[in-house]
């Protein structure tokens, strides 16, 4: 089968990697391989394999390396006879994304042993995010978080790892603000929720910010996002929240903190607000979430 295999900076540089596909092209496997160099070229090469008849895409990268392969995906199968597998091999700063979809964390510290596992595995329907136009695999983050992939200094990742939004996060909590929100949940029941917040997360996957567990309860084939909305509260209650977060995901005993799952819903804002989507920075202010419940192929070890 003919496998695609696109990386990106921090993966084209492991000499443990490139070993292992001489190894694999040497038993038979036709293991092509592009390095993505600027923004879109992750999709362009999702696409390119697509049209040579890929069997599987792997992204070796982050968050917003997947984020990018999944549009291409998605915009493929609109086509007749586009079938490719995705893949990910966690070579980004946060890799939250595979946290959930592949659980062990000896992929975190060693991500190329999971390339002949993903070949010789099996496959799973996931269900993808949409909000609006645009998909997601992961989660959106809205208002404080939701721009520490964005504003955390490139040294800092580079020395620190995905311990750098958790660094850079904590240090800016003395300048987060609150903003107000309206939710129109409108499946599987219908129920409006209303008031300020700190931050309000969407997840399809349970991760964001580098390893937070912050939606527990997230499952990709439920057919279902978790919305986890962490209201405006007092100094106390923020720190005791954070510390829940911070001890395995725990924060949803926090009796403050609100947590639904939907399968449809909007949200809006009284002005445009920072979201984060997949570890990729945008603004907006009034979004419309739905699901597409199994719809995207990966593969499992």
């Amino acid at each position: 089968m003919n496998t695609f295999l696109i990386l990106n900076a921090r993966a084209s540089q492991d000499p443990l990697l490139r070993e292992l596909i001489a190894e694999l092209r040497q038993g038979g496997h036709d293991v092509q391989v592009r390095v993505s160099w600027e923004e879109g070229d992750i999709y362009r090469y999702a696409r390119e394999a697509d049209y040579l008849h890929a069997a599987h895409v792997i992204v070796a990268g982050g968050d917003g390396s997947i984020h990018e392969a999944i549009q291409a995906q998605m915009d493929a199968q609109a086509e007749p006879g586009s079938t490719f597998a995705l893949g990910a091999l966690p070579y980004g700063t946060g890799n939250d994304f595979v946290r959930t979809v592949y659980q062990e964390d000896i992929w975190l510290e060693q991500p190329y042993l999971l390339l002949p596992l993903l070949l010789q595995g099996s496959t799973a329907m996931l269900d993808v995010g949409c909000m609006g136009d645009s998909v997601f695999m992961n989660a959106l983050s809205l208002g404080y978080g939701s721009t520490a992939t964005e504003t955390t200094p490139r040294m800092i990742k580079d020395m620190l790892g995905h311990s750098a939004y958790t660094l850079w996060g904590v240090t800016s909590l003395a300048n987060m603000a609150a903003f107000t929100y309206s939710l129109e949940c409108h499946a599987p029941e219908k129920r409006v929720i209303e008031g300020e917040a700190w931050q309000v997360i969407i997840g399809n996957g349970q991760f964001v910010g580098g390893g937070f567990r912050a939606c527990p309860l997230a499952d990709l084939q439920d057919g279902m996002l978790d919305v986890v909305i962490v209201p405006k509260m007092g100094t106390l209650d923020t720190v005791r929240a954070v510390r829940l977060l911070i001890s395995e995901g725990r924060h949803l005993e926090h009796e403050q903190l609100i947590h639904v799952q939907v399968s449809k819903a909007s949200i809006s804002m009284e002005s445009e607000l920072n979201i984060n989507a997949d570890g990729e920075p945008l603004t907006e202010r009034d979004m419309d979430l739905h699901v597409l419940p199994k719809h995207s192929q990966w593969l499992i070890p």
